[in-house]
């Protein structure tokens, strides 16, 4: 299942060679804050949870083998590798990626494991502090064009203009208002309560590509392949420790190729990528899914004679 809006794969990709100038950043456009990535992934995705999200796939569904890419660029691509995995055809893929599409309020039970054990402690401890989501009115009206009751978003408008100073943060003082509100059973509107969950669903659950993820005739970016635009290598990820994971510190091609020729060992081959920024993807890549996949594949062909 991948993470990721496709991109024009058309454009030519800039490599760094001899006797052509190349801007220093020309990996972002101007004005482009270089640490973005890194504050996307720490602040807009619940990092430290990270790993209790991915393992749904492995309790739910039995799965083990199943490996997390970094895109290249502002997504994570998740390969399923299980025999019984790779067998599924067209409608039952599309099952398994409806049944973790959750956040258009599909109401089973995992949306409902999700909010409680990952995404309502993050939104309310983290988010809505760093990325101020009730700070002023352009930002908190987005949040209440999300209640389907203009009485409740009027009311709630109305203390907020009001602008009375709190000793609280007034991301948290606003967000305990909106769910007192919502939660007190006086609203008339039916299912308004369920506004909270969508509120938090809507801002923080990934999303799926669902296309590519449901039907087996897309091409799909390889592991440590380089992603066209950026020209950083498409990794792994531990999601043991994802919340070290850093992908503006991602090797990239022209950094590869200036490493391997200061190196000049002349071996060639995997080794002398092991000597590189790329070595510790690499070793990761085979002890942690490679061997146990390997191990995995030739116990099923054992056990069929």
């Amino acid at each position: 299942m991948v993470r990721e809006e496709f991109d024009n794969m058309g454009e030519d990709m800039v490599i760094d060679g001899a006797g052509t100038e190349q801007k220093p950043s020309s990996e972002f456009p101007d004005g482009f804050n270089a640490n973005y990535l890194k504050i996307y992934y720490g602040k807009l995705f619940p990092y430290a949870d990270m790993h209790k999200w991915m393992s749904y796939g492995n309790d739910d569904f039995g799965f083990n083998h199943i490996l997390w890419v970094y895109s290249g660029r502002r997504g994570v691509h998740c390969w399923v590798c299980d025999g019984k995995a790779r067998r599924l055809n067209n409608e039952q893929r599309a099952g398994i990626t409806e049944y973790l599409h959750v956040h258009k309020g599909n109401e089973i039970a995992l949306k409902r494991r999700s909010y409680a054990e990952v995404l309502k402690d993050f939104f309310e401890e983290k988010y809505i502090l760093s990325q101020n989501l009730f700070s002023d009115e352009e930002r908190y009206e987005k949040i209440l064009e999300m209640i389907p009751d203009e009485s409740t978003t009027s009311e709630l408008r109305g203390k907020w203009l009001d602008n009375k100073r709190s000793r609280d943060d007034i991301n948290v003082v606003r967000w305990g208002q909106l769910k007192h509100m919502l939660q007190s059973g006086k609203q008339k509107v039916q299912g308004i309560h369920r506004s909270v969950e969508e509120i938090v669903f809507s801002f923080t659950y990934p999303r799926l590509d669902l296309e590519v993820s449901k039907h087996m005739n897309h091409l799909l970016k390889a592991p440590f392949c380089v992603h066209p635009k950026t020209g950083r290598v498409c990794v792994p990820i531990d999601p043991k420790h994802c919340e070290e994971f850093d992908p503006s510190a991602v090797p990239t091609l022209s950094k590869l190729l200036e490493e391997l020729n200061m190196g000049a060992s002349g071996t060639g081959g995997e080794e002398e990528l092991e000597n590189t920024s790329l070595g510790k993807s690499i070793r990761y890549f085979r002890s942690s899914f490679l061997q146990p996949l390997l191990k995995s594949c030739k116990e099923a062909s054992n056990s069929r004679f």
